[in-house]
């Protein structure tokens, strides 16, 4: 895969920009000097006081396993600034510095600090006001630094040849689906978080009813076969996690995968589409159903609703009925 030079790109974004943005970029002040690279002990680097103190490792802890754990080559230098007092006080990157440091402590408790060193990018000292602004910047402050979206995360991730992101590539393909970039050339695109959570669902379905089967996967092909044929080209993620999580539900699957209900709800769909000409018309008649904690299983409840009226009853809403009321908090 080719990539463009940092200096390529820029030049091909300024065609891009608007002409204010062009203007504010170009009046911008460069102020201060570049950082100098150091390794510093790290029982020389402080945590100021405005910073986060309730650090919360779960999900770095989570994606260690699948990155490799530490690789030192993308750890990366933490951002410091230099008290001049031998000290320094980080401005950036304390949640994998202090990682870092646990990992080395539970490998070796009785480790000495002045001998465990990280690469810091170290600048002037500067007043404790500017460093809390500084900080806020680095933490996304203004607008100034931008998170990966899902999608990209999801992107970089396949890219990575991640194996569970690899296994949602397989998924989208036999779907027909794109998300982001990833099987771009799909028309047809599902939010990350929608794509997760409807191949969850069975699972969560598990834990109540341990004998039911997990079918996440083919209810992602079979309700995106099933947008295709009523809405072409066109998605609507809060309807699909609502007939992903009616048609994943223990007390209802079993009923859908027979052949002559599933023939007769595929009508039930297509003859709406017929009068909501795209799936979010449709999805807007349900919002009385959303006041639920999880507005996938109210959408469900809506879409069991409708079918359940039309269908002489062969399915009955009593089921999903109970979950939202429990849900709610509502004794019947």
């Amino acid at each position: 895969m080719k990539n463009d030079s940092i200096f390529a790109l820029a030049k091909e974004k300024i065609q891009e920009l608007s002409e204010n943005d062009k203007s504010t970029l170009q009046k911008a002040k460069i102020t201060g000097n570049w950082s100098s690279l150091k390794m510093i002990a790290v029982e020389d680097l402080n945590i100021p006081e405005y910073q986060r103190t309730k650090l919360k490792l779960d999900k770095l802890c989570k994606a260690l396993p699948e990155v490799g754990g530490f690789d030192l080559d993308f750890f990366g230098a933490l951002n410091v600034t230099d008290m001049g007092n031998g000290t320094y006080d980080v401005d950036n990157g304390q949640r994998r510095g202090i990682s870092w440091i646990i990992k080395n402590i539970l490998s070796n408790p009785d480790i000495d600090p002045s001998t465990m060193k990280v690469p810091c990018l170290v600048s002037s000292p500067k007043s404790y006001r500017k460093a809390a602004k500084l900080f806020w910047l680095y933490n996304g402050g203004a607008g100034a630094s931008i998170r990966p979206s899902n999608e990209e995360g999801f992107h970089a991730q396949v890219e990575a040849e991640l194996p569970e992101a690899l296994k949602l590539k397989d998924l989208l393909v036999r779907a027909k689906l794109a998300c982001g970039e990833v099987n771009k050339d799909f028309d047809r695109q599902i939010a990350y978080v929608t794509l997760v959570k409807a191949t969850e669902m069975g699972a969560k379905n598990q834990v109540r009813y341990k004998k039911h089967k997990d079918l996440s996967d083919e209810w992602v092909i079979k309700v995106a076969d099933l947008f295709g044929k009523v809405w072409p080209e066109r998605m609507d993620n809060q309807l699909f996690n609502g007939f992903t999580h009616l048609l994943n539900h223990y007390a209802y699957q079993d009923t859908f995968l027979k052949e002559t209900v599933w023939a007769r709800f595929e009508k039930y769909i297509s003859d709406l589409g017929k009068c909501y000409v795209t799936p979010t018309l449709y999805v807007k008649t349900l919002t009385s159903f959303k006041n639920t904690p999880d507005w996938s299983m109210g959408i469900a409840l809506g879409i069991l609703t409708g079918f359940a009226q039309v269908s002489n009853r062969i399915v009955i809403v009593g089921p999903l009925q109970k979950d939202v009321n429990k849900a709610l908090g509502i004794s019947v």
